[in-house]
């Protein structure tokens, strides 16, 4: 961000956490200039609570969805839980703490949704989730919310058609979601905060692509990384275990959806070192 000039209009695309943080990142900076956030459906990361409230038990409720050899549906899910949220108000809890009581059970969840399920979460219901459950810390909010309100930051549902040079300018043209109208932004600058590109595809990096190759990973049918076990060990091309590779992060979402954060991640990989110390170290006599 250090080529921006303060008063250079900005383009972000993109409008969850990495667009925040570009935000933030920006007016830290002083930049008094126009910031527009363009994304499909305009939808921003919701705020953290304050401290930290008790998550909803709901242990009953994840029983009851996986019994025996129960499918979890994407509608019922949010149907679901939509009616634990108006419990939770009832009783003076916000909606956060039944997100964050469902957090230890989107692995199993996620396990009972047939692919079908799965893709039609991914095209309707993710963007949804994802504000909800990334959320924004309390004093990120505050001041983005301001921002905001003084105009010094604008949202703009859309899609983007095309991007045209004219000499230091740029002409976004942006298509809204509703009513197809067509918008054109002047920039100086574009950040791309759309997220990571995928990484499971042979040009994504050597590493993967060598795997890949190799047969020593798989990409799962819905392109969100590569098939692993239970434990995180990489699934070849045979859909054989590979006994020496461990996979850990994002990677992993195909099996365990949640696979970004810190929490996540900490188990993965003492999972992974566990196995690896095992395979390494002789079993003493």
């Amino acid at each position: 961000m250090n080529a921006v000039g303060p008063d250079d209009a900005v383009v972000i695309l993109g409008s969850g956490l990495t667009a925040v943080d570009a935000v933030m990142s920006l007016v830290n900076r002083g930049h008094r200039g126009e910031i527009t956030l363009v994304s499909r459906r305009g939808l921003l990361p919701q705020p953290h609570l304050p401290g930290h409230p008790t998550p909803v038990d709901l242990n009953a409720l994840v029983m009851e969805l996986t019994a025996e050899d129960k499918q979890v549906r994407a509608l019922d899910l949010l149907r679901k839980l939509q009616d634990q949220a108006e419990i939770a108000e009832g009783a003076g809890k916000p909606w956060q703490t039944v997100i964050d009581g469902l957090r230890p059970h989107i692995a199993l969840l996620w396990s009972k949704m047939p692919i079908a399920e799965r893709r039609r979460f991914l095209n309707h219901l993710r963007s949804f989730w994802e504000v909800h459950r990334h959320r924004m810390p309390v004093p990120v909010s505050e001041r983005f919310s301001a921002l905001l309100a003084s105009g010094e930051v604008r949202v703009l549902r859309g899609r983007v058609e095309s991007v045209v040079a004219d000499g230091n300018q740029l002409n976004v043209n942006v298509r809204s979601r509703t009513g197809g109208v067509r918008k054109e932004i002047a920039c100086a600058w574009i950040v791309n905060a759309t997220g990571p590109s995928p990484s499971n595809s042979a040009a994504a990096n050597p590493a993967i692509g060598s795997l890949l190759i190799q047969g020593l990973l798989t990409v799962d049918e819905l392109r969100l990384g590569v098939r692993t076990t239970s434990d995180g060990n990489a699934m070849g091309s045979d859909g054989q275990p590979v006994g020496d590779l461990f996979v850990v992060g994002t990677l992993r979402k195909p099996d365990l959806w949640e696979s970004t954060a810190v929490p996540e991640l900490r188990t993965q990989a003492s999972a992974a070192a566990t196995k690896l110390i095992a395979a390494l170290v002789p079993t003493a006599v």
